[in-house]
């Protein structure tokens, strides 16, 4: 016993070790989700009384028209364009009928004749990118704006080597309509930050010489050299900022599904079977919200109108076909009926 306690005995690495490999196999066991339909039987559930809407039977294409206005430089609104074309149609549920470049009021004129005729548009307004230097460690200077201010050599005690850091901020800003009339659905914006560490590398020349010649000194003192850095003209991360834009995009136009089935295990989990696979951009893990309708009477204008009411959450399981999809109902108030409404979280 008398070795367990001490701090770095072998017995206590060893057991350490053993009790953190059990440890990780049973947080990974136990965050597995894999579905086993074998273990989970029907459930008689109702059908809704109201229908889903035609976009939740039949998934058609969104076709969509992007604008770049002239912006900043013309080297970043053309690979905004290509990125942007490129990502969005990306996901089978929309298809980017052409990018324009120009003003957005020339750029309406031109949408009647293109086909298909787009039914939303995609303005860029402001594209912005910026290259930053940080010098981090013993020896390096507290400010930096270009490559020229770090110093070439740094001599320090200590053995942990500076490091260049180029930090690198984008972002791109826009607008989602509705076409024809123009409506503005929502703002999209789109931003992102890398950051690059390049260290300092060790002169073991300069500390040969140095030991020569202070032979008496006791000090340790190590030499580092400037190391060679890329082109910052180079570097850049827009297209993940217009990634981050994209998905705005693709919450907005994500398709609609509704629930097929409902079937639940002997632990009491349930799963849900909905009309949305890989054909529809569902991917597993994805997470889904389940809507049920009901119809009031709006007293002013005489007239019904459908309500959504949200009824709780899902994610997508393993089993993903090309047109239907397994899912987890993880929270809900109530359980979803055969017709309620899923929505993908893009």
């Amino acid at each position: 016993m008398g070795y367990f306690f001490l701090p770095f005995s072998p017995v206590r690495r060893g057991l350490t070790s053993v009790l953190g490999g059990i440890f990780l196999l049973l947080l990974l066991g136990g965050c597995s989700r894999e579905l086993d339909l074998r273990e989970f039987h029907p459930v008689p559930t109702p059908i809704a009384e109201i229908k889903p809407p035609p976009l939740a039977m039949e998934h058609k294409s969104q076709p969509v028209a992007v604008v770049v206005e002239p912006v900043g430089d013309w080297r970043k609104r053309r690979v905004v364009e290509e990125d942007l074309e490129r990502i969005l149609s990306s996901k089978p549920f929309v298809s980017v009928v052409k990018v324009i470049e120009g003003r957005v009021e020339e750029a309406i004129k031109k949408l009647p004749s293109l086909f298909p005729t787009p039914k939303y548009l995609v303005v860029i307004r402001h594209i912005s990118s910026q290259v930053g230097l940080r010098c981090d460690g013993p020896g390096c200077p507290r400010w930096v704006t270009s490559p020229s201010q770090l110093p070439y050599y740094i001599q320090t005690n200590s053995d942990i080597p500076p490091e260049v850091e180029v930090i690198v901020k984008g972002k791109v800003e826009g607008n989602f309509y509705a076409l024809p009339e123009m409506k503005r659905l929502t703002l999209l914006i789109g931003e992102c930050r890398e950051v690059k560490a390049f260290p300092y590398l060790r002169d073991y020349s300069r500390e040969i010489g140095y030991k020569i010649s202070h032979r008496k000194s006791k000090k340790k003192i190590y030499f580092y050299r400037r190391p060679p850095l890329p082109d910052l003209s180079r570097f850049g991360c827009l297209s993940d900022a217009v990634y981050d834009l994209s998905k705005q995009v693709w919450r907005e136009l994500a398709p609609l599904g509704y629930v097929m089935e409902i079937r639940r295990n002997s632990d009491g989990d349930f799963v849900a079977k909905v009309n949305l696979g890989e054909n529809d951009g569902v991917e597993e893990g994805q997470k889904v919200i389940f809507y049920h309708l009901t119809k009031t009477r709006d007293p002013l204008r005489q007239k019904e109108i459908v309500e959504w009411h949200k009824i709780g959450e899902g994610e997508i399981s393993n089993q993903v076909g090309s047109n239907f999809s397994w899912v987890w109902i993880d929270d809900h108030t109530r359980l979803p009926e055969v017709g309620d409404i899923v929505k993908p979280l893009f």
